[in-house]
């Protein structure tokens, strides 16, 4: 990792530079109310920044998450998972490779649902489908969102205090067992996305030079499409 703040409280990382990374560029596993701003991260072989909040069921969802004006080129994206409650905008994001911001609960990192977030005004350019980098799958997404799908029984609402809510919001319940679905107050505006990058027969056919990878730089075959 370039810059790792884990389980943390009240983190922010702001107008850090950051090159060349075998992992992620900057990574805030289980970390609560971060805000990353400002930062410029080049060459990564994961993430450029990595949110993943609670591990465990059990825990209060997660605070604010931030990001916002950072500008980022030759990596994976904007990875957070089980966010709420999160503004994502304004960032640049180059020649990126699988997806350019990825929000979504995880079964393993990140298990609260996805609640309350804003990704606007970000220009993602050159989308490089992932296959070819080992263990990242088939993926080339600009913007890729997904809360729960599954059916959960209704939210647990403690009898003591009463807890009495505006009209049209819902108690947000964190149970493993009866949990609130999710996918609510999501908003996706003004984002610019373009170029989804097809096969070639050589990384450096785009005109980026070599790609940075955690063996070095490499050359390969982009065959997949997109």
């Amino acid at each position: 990792m370039g810059l790792t703040a884990s389980t943390c409280v009240s983190v922010t990382a702001v107008n850090c530079r950051i090159r060349f990374c075998a992992r992620d560029g900057s990574n805030f596993a289980s970390s609560n109310r971060v805000t990353v701003t400002g930062n410029d991260i080049l060459g990564c072989n994961d993430d450029a920044i990595a949110i993943h909040t609670s591990t465990a069921w059990g825990n209060p969802p997660p605070g604010e998450t931030i990001i916002t004006g950072n500008r980022m080129a030759d990596s994976f994206g904007i990875k957070a998972l089980g966010i709420n409650r999160g503004v994502i905008a304004n960032n640049t994001i180059n020649r990126v490779k699988g997806y350019g911001i990825a929000v979504f609960k995880d079964v393993n990192e990140g298990q609260n649902d996805i609640v309350a977030l804003s990704i606007t005004g970000n220009t993602i350019s050159d989308v490089i489908n992932s296959n070819e980098w080992a263990g990242f799958g088939n993926q080339q997404d600009g913007i890729f969102v997904s809360s729960d799908t599954t059916s959960f029984a209704a939210p647990v609402v403690p009898t003591t205090p009463i807890i009495t809510y505006p009209e049209d919001l819902t108690y947000l319940s964190n149970h493993a067992t009866n949990q609130n679905a999710g996918g609510q107050g999501v908003v996706i505006a003004n984002n610019v996305i373009t170029r989804p990058l097809p096969a070639v027969a050589a990384y450096t056919t785009w005109g980026y030079g070599s790609s940075f990878t955690a063996g070095g730089f490499v050359n390969p075959d982009l065959s997949t499409g997109f």
